[in-house]
């Protein structure tokens, strides 16, 4: 997720706020993470977008791991304008996409690409 959102930040000028608690995460997912069995492409892509992020200490490396995972099957992020955003997750929840989640926020550009909480 934080691959796609760094290419659509930086290609808009912005900063993305994403509060990692309205994330949707698979419980076993974290409880690997914790256990740091790590993919390598989970790796490389935390490492390529570290110096694009701010972290709030709260977030751990195991969440961060997770939020930076390579094993996607396509683009897991959509920006939608705030006042059609409740509009947007009653029309993908009635299509049959169950998981679907409003994480955060774009602003003006602040000095990171991303902002996490």
């Amino acid at each position: 997720m934080l691959g796609h959102g760094l290419q659509m930040a930086q290609a808009s000028n912005v900063t993305l706020k994403i509060d990692s608690s309205k994330v949707p995460i698979f419980e076993e997912g974290l409880n690997y993470a914790d256990m740091r069995l790590i993919p390598g492409g989970t790796k490389k892509n935390a490492e390529f977008v570290e110096p694009h992020i701010a972290y709030c200490e709260s977030v751990k490396k195991p969440l961060r791991w997770l939020l930076a995972d390579a094993q996607t099957s396509g683009g897991l992020l959509i920006c939608v304008d705030k006042a059609k955003s409740d509009q947007l997750l009653k029309m993908l929840h009635t299509r049959g996409i169950e998981v679907a989640a409003i994480i955060g926020e774009i602003e003006k550009y602040q000095g990171k690409s991303i902002y996490i909480k």
